[in-house]
């Protein structure tokens, strides 16, 4: 039995290109560093709170791009 592998974020790579840290989103969200990565790269689903906060960085950052 072979389990399918995680999903990363779509805002993985895109905090990287902006140079925003784990630490950052990690204060952002009230969550450890840790849980932070876990959600990024797909083992841990955020709650919907967390979530929320993660589309509108992920808009913020791609309005930015735009500029």
């Amino acid at each position: 039995l072979e389990l399918p592998k995680p999903r990363p974020h779509p805002l993985k790579d895109i905090l990287k290109e902006h140079g925003i840290t784990q630490a950052q989103v990690a204060l952002l969200l009230d969550l450890s560093i840790s849980s932070v990565a876990q959600i990024l790269c797909g083992y841990r689903k955020p709650t919907a709170r967390q979530e929320k906060i993660l589309d509108e960085l992920l808009c913020k950052l791609q309005q930015e791009g735009e500029m």
